[in-house]
């Protein structure tokens, strides 16, 4: 660590990271050493155990990999596999191992999108099937070995965006499928929320048959989608609020505040130190400001503090 992300850690009382391939390519031990500086600063700063992000879900979402971790098969390749329901199950198991063997206790997978024709290339090979209920069974087997093994699991994009028309990492775009199709891409998570998922991630995509206006990150109707039709009392994500999809018309600290007030608890801030630094000191002023917006973040505070008591591992 660096002393200037030691400063940022210690002002902003950061509390969970997520990690890139930025921070693997050195290998097992220096993601250990790393996590454990992590670990250890919070210790010091007398703040609960961190959760350690990554998005591993295999194929080319993998940020552990070759040379030193062997490529996991991507959830497409999973499907198509003659015994899906073992496969799954063994490379979710071998998942579990790679990530805490370097110290990292959450997975930002599975992906739960439904495969669609002429599915824009974000998505592409990262979906078990174009069947919901086959993505459903694999997503839930996957979900349960998972957090099995001591790797906490995070279903996204919720409520489904397989037939999402642009990438949300570079413009702003929308589901096209039809309402009945997009009530069926729910059906993968409501069987994660059955399997006992850890932590749903939602996207930057326009979902207009549950909010013709807002975007998933910045909407309560669809947080309340998660909430009530799904029963799920877990922690709620963004995805990374750097993407064009979020930011755009909006700033990174104003973008933090919105997905706050629509009910997510977790914000994810993935690029520059330096700007995420100025979105937190802009996201609490608007929090001091606003009694709304403070009874918000207190409540997702202690949403992530029961959460991680009870479920992170010593």
């Amino acid at each position: 660590l660096s002393q200037e992300f030691k400063r940022f850690i210690t002002e902003f009382k950061v509390g969970n990271f997520i990690l890139f391939s930025r921070n693997t390519i050195h290998g097992p031990h220096a993601v250990k050493a790393l996590v454990d500086d992590l670990k250890g600063l919070l210790k010091d700063l007398n703040m609960p155990p961190p959760l350690i992000s990554v998005d591993q879900e295999g194929g080319r979402v993998s940020r552990l990999g070759p040379p030193h971790w062997p490529q996991l098969p991507s959830f497409a390749s999973i499907g198509k596999t003659d015994e899906p329901d073992l496969e799954v199950e063994r490379i979710a198991t071998q998942c579990a191992r790679m990530l805490l063997d370097a110290g990292i206790n959450v997975n930002l997978a599975p992906c739960l999108d439904i495969m669609e024709i002429g599915q824009n290339p974000v998505l592409k090979d990262r979906c078990f099937s174009h069947d919901p209920h086959e993505v459903t069974r694999l997503g839930a087997i996957y979900i349960e070995t998972l957090q099995r093994q001591g790797v906490l699991a995070v279903a996204k994009h919720f409520p489904g965006i397989g037939s999402l028309d642009f990438d949300p990492h570079t413009s702003t775009s929308r589901a096209c499928a039809t309402p009945n199709r997009q009530k069926k891409a729910l059906l993968p998570f409501h069987g994660a929320v059955r399997a006992g998922v850890f932590g749903i991630m939602t996207s930057h995509v326009l979902i207009p048959c549950f909010d013709a206006v807002e975007i998933a990150t910045f909407s309560p109707e669809i947080v309340k989608l998660a909430r009530v039709e799904l029963g799920f009392e877990g922690i709620l994500f963004t995805d990374d609020l750097f993407m064009t999809g979020a930011m755009k018309d909006h700033g990174l600290g104003r973008a933090g505040a919105r997905a706050l007030a629509a009910g997510h608890d977790m914000l994810l801030y993935c690029h520059d130190p330096m700007e995420t630094e100025k979105a937190l000191l802009e996201l609490i002023e608007r929090t001091e400001k606003d009694n709304i917006l403070k009874k918000r973040v207190a409540r997702s505070s202690e949403r992530i503090r029961l959460k991680k008591t009870h479920t992170l591992r010593s």
